[in-house]
């Protein structure tokens, strides 16, 4: 029994007669190409780009925002240094600039007339509160412990975490402080939620209960 099997007219040519399909050459597309970017650049121009400078940053500087400052801390010299630059023309010269003591790290918040560099020392788990004079950078006064911004006013705080909800609940005794001088105004026990901001709001829930001399602290 004989049996046909159809191969197709392409089945068996040589090689050389397969040709491939038809291409845009590479000349065309480019063409292509340059005449739609004119077409949307005519279209819609780009709107120019505003270079955003700020001050030249050292290897391991600390960057920090508190209320019209842009604050660079420098822990490479010995002692470090702390830079204070406007931070609505940060690319200008600094405003001043002065050392600070060694630390861990440094967080700030503006009180009033006083800059609030609060200082960590992670060995120990200590902080410390200077606060600086805004126009200056010169330490007004400095206290053993965090002190909190609540406005214009200062609150410290001594917090011991609760257990039961690490991070979260803080109880401690909230002092009321005058910012323009560190003097306590307000002594008072405080358990509250919410770190900084909870402290913020005891401070300030607290300013009306003042206490006599025996209580106050310096």
């Amino acid at each position: 029994m004989s049996v046909l099997i159809e191969l197709g007219d392409d089945r068996g040519a040589p090689l050389e007669e397969r040709r491939p399909p038809p291409q845009v050459s590479r000349r065309w597309r480019v063409a292509a190409l340059v005449a739609a970017c004119v077409l949307l650049g005519g279209a819609a121009p780009a709107a120019p780009l505003t270079p955003q400078l700020g001050p030249a940053l050292p290897a391991r500087a600390t960057v920090l925002g508190a209320g019209p400052l842009l604050l660079v801390v420098d822990p490479e010299p010995n002692p470090p240094t702390l830079s204070a630059y406007d931070s609505a023309a940060p690319d200008g010269p600094p405003r001043w600039r002065v050392t600070v003591p060694p630390a861990a790290g440094w967080s700030a918040e503006v009180a009033g007339d006083v800059l609030l560099l609060v200082e960590r020392d992670q060995a120990l788990g200590a902080r410390v509160t200077t606060a600086r004079s805004l126009r200056t950078g010169q330490p007004v006064w400095r206290r053993p412990e965090r002190v909190y911004a609540a406005g214009n006013e200062a609150v410290a705080v001594s917090e011991v975490r609760s257990a039961s909800e690490p991070g979260r609940r803080v109880e401690g005794t909230v002092h009321g402080v005058d910012p323009a001088t560190g003097v306590t105004r307000v002594v008072g026990p405080a358990a509250f939620h919410g770190g900084a901001a909870g402290a913020a709001r005891a401070g300030a829930a607290g300013a009306g209960r003042r206490v006599g001399p025996a209580a106050r602290r310096p």
